[in-house]
């Protein structure tokens, strides 16, 4: 995998109806999922824009435009039988950046970690860390 692949993530991170993450609970929640959402879904080989079993009624909200065509393109690439992986030239930013808001500065980032209490090492390893490695510069100085 080069720099630039990542695995993509569920389209459940750029849905309107996904929940915070809690603290010492593994796992995403959602609106029309409050106990988990189903791996099926999580590993995209579900296409949550269309009803499944259990969704209550709730199916993907794209938070923008551009997240429902990142969901599209993910969802296409899952549907040829592949693991997803992705350049992240290909996705929006709203996809980059669908975990929460990364602050925009080294110093910032550096105070969301830790507010998070997430170690450096730990977020160097991550897919959002790969994806915008050589898109933001100032992420080597971490």
């Amino acid at each position: 995998m080069s720099r630039n692949e990542i695995i993509a993530p569920p389209i459940c991170v750029n849905c309107k109806r996904l929940r915070p993450a809690v603290y010492g609970q593994w796992g995403l929640r959602c609106d029309a999922f409050p106990d988990g959402i189903p791996e099926d879904i999580i590993a995209s080989r579900a296409d949550h824009r269309q009803p499944y079993d259990g969704d209550h009624g709730l199916q993907f909200l794209a938070k923008s435009a551009a997240a429902a065509d990142d969901a599209q393109h993910i969802i296409g690439e899952a549907q040829k039988g592949s693991k997803v992986t992705l350049h992240a030239d290909e996705m929006s930013n709203d996809w980059l950046y669908a975990w929460g808001d990364l602050p925009a500065t080294l110093d910032g980032l550096r105070d969301y970690l830790q507010e998070q209490h997430i170690a450096v090492a730990d977020f160097k390893n991550s897919a959002r860390y790969e994806a915008n490695y050589d898109l933001l510069p100032w992420l080597k100085d971490l």
